[in-house]
């Protein structure tokens, strides 16, 4: 048996082995073979595509001797089959990551099995151009810019992330950003995620913040972590901005490239959004004349009903929503209309809306009395390195399963000066408080 570590938490983290514990009996027969001729582990898939698996398996205990062959996605069974020549496809794959896991058991209950891991993505121009955190660190095109403190992080040749590293940001610095320029239709991020990473905030151009998201229950890399929609063939700028909520990584950027003639167009400057209201503003460009008499706003998908004014440059539509947007949730834009030559202009965004940390119905917790606050304490109950961290392991207390520590009470005085959210020498103590109830 060998066993190989292929990735870590990091600087000052590692990974190890504690113990090695062997059961000894005797095992007849032979555990089943397979060779997957395709897709390979690292494929990409053009969205849309169907997706041909073929595998051989073979047992040296005869043919026969198979059970039954699985292929699942994920933890999705797809088929179950019989035959050692073992072909499936898989139609309508949706974007994103894809584990593919064909496992073959025989009759005794041996088991083996072949993981190809696939990402299946929108291909929308001629050529994808990759960039790289560290190789293509600068302020050319294609090229990332650093501003605040980030963390380069350098394996070894083994090491999973795109050319052996990335860059991190764990002080929660919302002033520290990176920056990528590029010319292209589109532009896809790939990151190292973790359970104590958190949230970036991403712009196009200075456009509207869309949410990035980090943070993972198992740590894992080069994932497909947040996309742009389609652009208009030309010059553009991702800015990344940290959340300030856990770690913000930065690893391999995708970016969509057209060879077609670039056409400049009016373009979407401006996205202001609040629970109850969205205001768009779009922005002339050279003969890119709007109309405001033909702009049609779709959100989600859906056609809404917008006013539109024009003080040019600037075409300005604004929506009033019939229920409120949820807070933290990310939505889409589109923008069509006309210019005053006739021709199409089509823009699209996303937006998401600002979330507090805290949960708005409150963390659990014991009531308060007349005079008494309500007090919770946690301690013993697993890694918390930032606040979104500590809040989720209040919002886990007294659940079925949980496994720290909790003490409730009530006090008369709270000395915020002392009772903090704490980490000392691996022990976990957050406080969760209850305002007192006001007498008569």
């Amino acid at each position: 048996m060998k066993l190989k570590g292929l990735s870590n938490w990091g600087q000052g983290f590692t990974v190890g082995l504690a113990e090695v514990r062997f059961e000894s009996g005797s095992i007849t027969g032979s555990v089943p073979s397979i060779v997957l001729n395709g897709p390979r582990d690292g494929d990409e898939i053009a969205f849309g595509t169907d997706i041909t698996v073929d595998a051989r398996i073979t047992d040296k205990d005869g043919a026969a001797d198979i059970q039954k062959i699985e292929l699942f996605d994920g933890d999705t069974l797809i088929t179950n089959k019989t035959t050692t020549a073992f072909t499936a496809v898989i139609k309508g794959a949706a974007r994103g990551g894809h584990s593919l896991r064909i496992v073959a058991t025989d009759k005794s209950g041996k088991v083996g099995w072949v993981t190809a891991n696939i990402f299946v993505r929108e291909l929308v121009a001629d050529r994808i151009v990759k960039i790289d955190d560290t190789e293509d660190e600068g302020t050319e095109l294609y090229q990332i810019k650093y501003t605040g403190t980030w963390t380069l992080a350098q394996g070894p040749a083994s090491d999973p992330r795109y050319k052996n590293n990335d860059h991190y940001e764990s002080n929660n610095n919302k002033n520290d950003y990176f920056e990528v320029r590029f010319i292209g239709v589109k532009i896809d991020l790939f990151a190292t995620v973790a359970s104590h990473h958190g949230n970036g905030l991403a712009t196009i151009d200075g456009g509207p913040e869309s949410k990035v998201i980090y943070k993972a229950a198992q740590r894992a890399e080069q994932v497909f972590v947040w996309g742009s929609p389609i652009l208009p063939n030309g010059e553009h700028v991702l800015k990344v901005r940290v959340a300030g909520d856990g770690v913000v990584t930065a690893d391999r950027f995708d970016v969509s490239v057209s060879d077609k003639p670039i056409v400049t167009t009016a373009t979407i400057k401006e996205v202001i959004a609040s629970s109850t209201n969205l205001v768009i503003k779009l922005e002339d460009a050279a003969a890119s004349v709007v109309n405001p008499s033909s702009v049609n706003l779709f959100l989600d998908g859906a056609k809404l009903i917008a006013t539109v004014t024009k003080a040019p440059p600037t075409t300005t539509i604004t929506h009033s929503p019939t229920s409120p947007f949820a807070a933290g949730s990310t939505h889409a834009i589109r923008v069509e209309a006309l210019d005053a030559k006739g021709q199409s202009i089509t823009n699209e965004t996303t937006f998401t809306l600002p979330a507090p940390v805290f949960s708005l119905a409150g963390l659990p917790g014991p009531g308060s009395t007349a005079g008494q606050w309500g007090l919770r304490q946690i301690w013993n109950a697993g890694r918390a390195d930032a606040l979104v961290s500590a809040v989720a392991i209040a919002q886990q207390a007294g659940q079925s399963g949980f496994a720290g520590n909790i003490h409730d009470t009530t006090v008369p005085v709270i000395n915020l000066s002392k009772q903090r959210i704490r980490v000392v020498a691996g022990l976990f103590r957050t406080i969760n408080l209850c305002p007192p109830k006001r007498r008569g």
